[in-house]
C-alpha cells in the first residue's frame, strides 16, 4: 500500500549550494537546427541556469528545511520573498533551523530569540512554516541543565511555530525522556545516519501527531572523521534496497502519526534531491517529478521520473 497524499511530505534541507548549480539547477541545451555545412556549425551553447534555485525548486519537493538560520538569522525581507516565491504552490511550506547559539551553546538569549521570531514572522503570517528544528550535539544528553534549555525552548518557541527536536544521544531513547519531550509537545525527530554505540536510534514513533524523519546518508567514514572537507559528511547517494528500508520505516513511522515530513540533508552534488525522489516514488508507487540536469547526473534516476512536459 502507497503512502496516503496529504499525510507524507518529501523534501530537503537547504537549497543554496555551490554544487548544485549544474547538478539539479542547470536547464537543458535548447534545441538546435544542424548546420549544412560542417565548418559552420554552431557553437555548442553556453549552459542555462535556473533563474530562481528556490522557484524552481518548489516544483520538485514539498518543503525546504531553511538551515542557514542555524548559522545566520535571515531578514524579515529575505523571509517574505521566499514566501512570496512559492506563492503558486498552495501546499508547499518551511522548517527552519534554530540557530546555534540556543542548540549547540546553550544560551537562553531574549534578544536573539526575538530577532529569530520576527525574522520569520513573514513565513508565519503567510501559512508556510510549519516547524522550527532544534538541533543538538551529539553530547547533547538528558540531564537537568539540558531539560531546562529544553523547557525554556517550548516556553519561547513553541507558540510560535511546533517544536521539532533532534537529539543524537541514546539517553534521550529511554522512555521517561521521551515522555518529557512529548511533554513539551515536541515532535521527536526520527535520523537516518552513521550510529555509535550510545546515539539516539529510535526506529519508529516516539508519540504525538507528526512525524519527522531526517536522512543524513551512511557515510560512516566521513561522519566520524576530522580530517575531511565538510561537504563529505553528506556526501552519500542511498541504494535502492537502502531507499526501499526508508520507505518501510516511513510507512511504519506514518501508520501511528496523522502526518509525516521526510528530509533529505544528503546534499552534495544535489544527492538529496534524488534521495526525496527515489523515496517519494517508493512510498506512493508513483512517478516523480525530476529536474534535467538530475537525471543526467543520475541516469538510474529515469527508472521513477515522470515524463517531462512538452
Amino acid at each position: 500500500m502507497g503512502a496516503v497524499p496529504g499525510k507524507v511530505y518529501f523534501g530537503v534541507a537547504g537549497w543554496s549550494y555551490e554544487d548544485w548549480r549544474d547538478t539539479v539547477y542547470r536547464l537543458p541545451d535548447p534545441p538546435q537546427q544542424p548546420s549544412l555545412f560542417a565548418e559552420f556549425a554552431p557553437e555548442k551553447p553556453k549552459p542555462r541556469y535556473a533563474p530562481d534555485p528556490l522557484v524552481f525548486l518548489a516544483d520538485y519537493v514539498d518543503m525546504i528545511e531553511i538551515n542557514s538560520s542555524f548559522y545566520r538569522i535571515p531578514s524579515a525581507k529575505s523571509t517574505a520573498a521566499w514566501a512570496q516565491k512559492v506563492a503558486t504552490h498552495p501546499d508547499f511550506f518551511f522548517t527552519a533551523k534554530l540557530h546555534q547559539d540556543f542548540t549547540h551553546r546553550s544560551h537562553q538569549d531574549e534578544i536573539l530569540a526575538q530577532r529569530y521570531t520576527d525574522a520569520f514572522c513573514p513565513l508565519k503570517e503567510a501559512g508556510r512554516l510549519r516547524g522550527i528544528l532544534a538541533q543538538f550535539r551529539y553530547d547533547f544528553t538528558d540531564c537537568f541543565a539540558n531539560r531546562l534549555l529544553l523547557e525554556w525552548m517550548h516556553i519561547r518557541f513553541g507558540d510560535f511555530a511546533p517544536l521539532i527536536v533532534e537529539v543524537r544521544h541514546r539517553s534521550w531513547q529511554e522512555p521517561e525522556a521521551l515522555q518529557f519531550l512529548l511533554g513539551l509537545q515536541a515532535t521527536i525527530a526520527n535520523l537516518d545516519y552513521p550510529t555509535a554505540r550510545d546515539s539516539f536510534d529510535l526506529k519508529t514513533s516516539a508519540g504525538g501527531d507528526a512525524g519527522y524523519l531526517r536522512l543524513h546518508g551512511r557515510n560512516r567514514k566521513a561522519w566520524f572523521a576530522s580530517d575531511l572537507p565538510p561537504h563529505e559528511t553528506y556526501n552519500y547517494n542511498y541504494s535502492d534496497a537502502e531507499i526501499d528500508d526508508l520507505a518501510e520505516q516511513g510507512e511504519t513511522i506514518l501508520s501511528d502519526v496523522k502526518t509525516l515530513t521526510i528530509v533529505a540533508n544528503n546534499h552534495y552534488r544535489g544527492k538529496a534531491v534524488s534521495a526525496a525522489a527515489r523515496l517519494k516514488a517508493a512510498m506512493t508507487h508513483e512517478q516523480v517529478s525530476v529536474p534535467p540536469a538530475l537525471l543526467e547526473t543520475y541516469p538510474d534516476l529515469r527508472a521513477i521520473a515522470r515524463p517531462a512536459k512538452p
